[in-house]
C-alpha cells in the first residue's frame, strides 16, 4: 500500500481523480498529452504505421519519473509501443531486400506459383475431423452456466459473417454458438487483419459448443502484459483464454521502440512481469493457453543466422530454380564496424538491416558471385527466390571452396560456422512461458499418422519449441526433461547451445495443419467468405483451449473446481494414465518458414523435445481429470 501512496501522491499533482485508475498491482491512466508529457517529462508526437497507416501519439526521447517514485514503479507500458509493427517485421525484411535485389544480378525469381495444394499435405481440417481423431463425444455440448473461455487478440477482429458462414458449411447450429466481444472494436474496416481471429474464433466455437466465448480485442499499442493485467478483472473471468501470439523472449523490448532500458527495465524484467500476472490467472482458476510459435526452435525475422543450413533441405518452400545446393549460404563482414551478416538466415538481425542501407553492400555481393562463377571456377553461384519471396543461395561448390571477395568495405566469404557469432536458437514467449501450457503443431497425413508440423513435411509452416534462454525449468517437467536428456544424448543439438536447467516448450502439440477457415473477401469483414487452408500454432491453440472448456463443464457440474493451471496435472498424467496423450514420433522443428537448419530438436518415443508430451486424446483425458478430482476431493471431505 505504501508504493501506492507514493505514486498516487505523483499523480494528484498533475491528474484529475478520475484520470487514473488503481487496481491491486497496477494503475492505469487516461489523460492528455499535455498532462502525460508533464508527467513523464518528454514530448510526445505522432507517428504513423507503416504496416497499418494508423496514426498514434508516443514518446520522442526517454521518460523519466521522479527519484522518489523509483522503489515503487516497476516500469510503464503504453507511451513508447508500436506492437504491430513489429508483428509485421518479417515483411519488411522481405520488402528491404527486395529494394536492393534490382542490383543483384544474379538473382532468379522463383517459378510460376504452382496449382493450390502445396502447402495441403494431409487431410483437410474440420470439426467433425478434430472430433473423430481427438476422440471427442459426438453428442458433447456444453450446459453449465458459469463457464466461459475466451480469445485473445492483438490487432486484429473476427467477421462475424465469416463466422455464420462456418457454422452454416459445417452444420453447426448458431443456437450453440455465442461470442460476445470485449475490449476494442472492431478494426478490420480500418486495416487490421482477420485470419486469426477468424480462425480461433470459428474453431473454438465449433468443438466447445453452447459455450459463450469472449472475443478480447486489443488495440494498436497493446501487449501481453496489457491483456493480463485487464483480463482478471473481467467478470465473468473466462476459464480459459486460448492466445496465438508471440515473439523472440530476448526481443519483447523490440516493441518498445527496440529499446525500454529508459524505464529501468529490460526484456527479462517484462517477461517476468508477465510472468507474475500469468500465475495470478491460474490461481484465480484460468488455463492460460498460448502457441509456441510457427519458426521451429531456429526462428527468423530476428534470429542471428548463425546456423548451418541443411543444404540437402534448400528451398524448402519451393519455387526456386535448383533443387539442392552445396553451399546454402554466405558470410558479409563490414570492415567498417567488423559486424557479421550471415545470407540468407540472418537477414532479420540487425547488422543486416544495417548492410542493406549501404548501396555498395549489393554490388559487393555482385562481385562475389561473379568471382565465384569465373571459367576458372564456374560454382553456379546464384541467388534464388522462393515462391514466399524469401532468398537462397545456390551453388554448385562447397563453403570451403568459394572464392572471397574483399573490398574496401565488405568481405565476403562461403559460410563457416562458429558458435561464438550468434545463437543457433532463439525461443519464442509467451509460448516459453513455465506458468502457461504452450502448445505446438502437427500434421495428420491421408494414412491417420499423426507427425511434427514442419517445412519439410509439406507445411507452412514448423513447430516452435526448444529450451527459453532464460527462464528456469518448472518442477512439474524436471523429471520429464532429464529423463529424455540422458535416454537420447545423440539426439540434441551442442550441449553449449541450450540450457538444460531452464524451461521446455511446448507442453503439448495438437493438429495446426490445412485448417479449412472461413475468411470476407471484403474490407469491412461482410461476406461473400471464401474457405481458405491455414497453418499455424495458431490452429493448435485454439483446438486444445477448446478441450479444456468442455472438461471444464463436466468438472463445475459435478461441483468440482476448474483446472486452472493445468500443466502439472499434464505431467502427472503422462506418468500415471499415459494413454490421454497420442505419442508422435516422427518429425522435427530444425527448420522455420523458409530455411532448415542441421539443429534443433526431434520427435521420439513418449515425452520428447519437440512435440513435448504428445497430443491429446480427449475421453481418456476427461476421465482421468474427473477420477483424480473426485478423489481429491473425497479425500478432503474426510480430513
Amino acid at each position: 500500500m505504501e508504493s501506492i501512496g507514493v505514486v498516487q501522491k505523483y499523480l494528484d499533482s498533475i491528474l484529475e481523480e478520475i484520470e487514473y485508475k488503481i487496481y491491486s498491482d497496477f494503475i492505469s491512466i487516461d489523460t492528455t498529452i499535455k498532462k502525460a508529457r508533464k508527467l513523464f517529462k518528454v514530448d510526445f508526437y505522432e507517428y504513423q504505421s507503416q504496416s497499418t497507416g494508423l496514426i498514434r501519439s508516443r514518446i520522442f526521447g526517454s521518460a523519466t519519473l521522479p527519484i522518489e517514485l523509483q522503489d515503487h514503479v516497476d516500469f510503464v507500458i503504453g507511451i513508447s509501443e508500436f506492437i504491430e509493427d513489429s508483428f509485421s517485421k518479417g515483411n519488411k525484411i522481405v520488402n528491404q531486400f527486395n529494394k536492393i535485389s534490382n542490383s543483384i544480378d544474379s538473382i532468379v525469381s522463383s517459378v510460376p506459383w504452382p496449382p493450390s495444394g502445396i502447402y495441403e499435405a494431409g487431410i483437410p481440417i474440420t470439426p467433425k475431423v478434430l472430433r473423430d481423431f481427438y476422440n471427442i463425444p459426438k453428442d458433447l455440448i456444453g450446459s453449465n452456466p458459469n463457464n466461459y473461455q475466451s480469445i485473445v487478440a492483438f490487432n486484429d477482429y473476427y467477421s462475424s459473417e465469416a463466422l455464420e458462414m462456418f457454422d452454416l458449411v459445417y452444420n453447426i447450429s448458431n443456437q450453440l454458438v455465442n461470442v460476445q466481444p470485449i475490449g476494442s472494436l472492431d478494426c478490420i474496416s480500418s486495416g487490421c487483419d482477420q485470419f486469426e481471429s477468424d480462425l480461433d474464433v470459428q474453431f473454438i466455437t465449433a468443438l466447445a459448443l453452447n459455450i459463450t466465448t469472449f472475443f478480447a480485442a486489443h488495440e494498436q499499442g497493446e501487449w501481453l502484459l496489457d491483456w493480463a493485467l485487464t483480463i482478471q478483472y473481467q467478470n465473468p473471468l473466462p476459464l480459459v483464454s486460448s492466445v496465438s501470439y508471440g515473439i523472440p523472449e530476448l526481443d519483447q523490448c523490440f516493441v518498445f521502440q527496440g529499446d525500454c532500458t529508459f524505464f529501468n527495465y529490460d526484456n527479462t524484467a517484462y517477461v517476468r512481469r508477465s510472468n507474475t500476472a500469468f500465475q495470478k490467472l491460474g490461481l484465480l482458476g484460468m488455463t492460460v493457453v498460448i502457441a509456441s510459435g510457427d519458426d521451429g526452435s531456429i526462428s527468423y525475422q530476428y534470429v542471428s543466422g548463425n546456423c548451418p543450413l541443411n543444404s540437402t533441405l534448400y528451398c524448402p518452400a519451393g519455387g526456386c530454380l535448383s533443387k539442392t545446393t552445396e553451399c546454402p549460404s554466405f558470410t558479409i563482414v563490414s570492415k567498417q564496424n567488423g559486424t557479421t551478416c550471415f545470407f540468407p538466415l540472418g537477414l532479420g538481425a540487425q547488422t543486416c538491416i544495417e548492410m542493406y542501407n549501404d548501396p555498395m553492400m549489393p554490388w559487393a555481393i555482385n562481385q562475389f558471385i561473379e568471382l565465384n562463377n569465373a571459367s576458372s571456377s564456374n560454382c553456379q553461384a546464384r541467388i534464388e527466390s522462393d515462391w514466399e519471396s524469401f532468398n537462397h543461395f545456390h551453388s554448385d561448390c562447397t563453403c570451403t571452396d568459394l572464392t572471397a571477395y574483399e573490398d574496401d568495405q565488405y568481405l565476403i566469404t562461403g559460410y563457416t560456422f562458429n558458435p561464438d557469432q550468434g545463437s543457433l536458437f532463439l525461443p519464442f514467449f509467451p509460448g516459453s512461458s513455465p506458468y502457461v501450457t504452450s502448445v505446438g503443431a502437427t500434421q495428420i497425413l491421408d494414412n491417420q499418422q499423426e507427425i511434427l508440423c514442419s517445412v519439410d513435411t509439406g507445411s507452412s509452416i514448423t513447430s516452435g519449441g526448444g529450451f527459453s534462454t532464460f527462464q528456469p525449468q518448472p518442477w512439474y517437467q524436471v523429471e520429464s526433461v532429464q529423463q529424455y536428456l540422458n535416454e537420447n544424448p545423440d539426439a540434441l543439438p551442442p550441449l553449449y547451445s541450450f540450457n538444460t536447467s531452464n524451461r521446455v516448450f511446448p507442453d503439448i502439440v495438437m493438429v495446426g495443419h490445412n485448417f479449412q477457415v472461413m475468411w470476407s473477401t471484403t474490407k469491412n469483414g461482410s461476406c461473400p467468405c471464401i474457405d481458405y487452408p491455414l497453418n499455424g500454432t495458431s490452429c493448435s491453440t485454439p483446438t486444445s483451449a477448446s478441450f479444456f472448456t468442455l472438461i471444464n463443464d463436466k468438472l463445475l457440474n459435478l461441483g468440482l473446481s476448474p483446472l486452472g493451471f493445468v500443466n502439472p496435472l499434464l505431467y502427472q498424467a503422462k506418468n500415471e494414465q499415459p494413454s490421454v496423450f497420442n505419442d508422435i514420433t516422427q518429425g522435427n522443428n530444425k527448420c522455420d518458414h523458409f530455411y532448415c537448419c542441421e539443429y534443433g530438436y526431434t520427435t521420439g518415443p513418449g515425452y520428447d523435445l519437440a512435440s513435448g508430451l504428445g497430443s491429446l486424446s480427449y475421453q481418456p483425458l476427461e476421465e482421468y481429470i474427473v477420477n483424480l478430482k473426485q478423489s481429491k476431493q473425497k479425500n478432503q471431505n474426510k480430513n
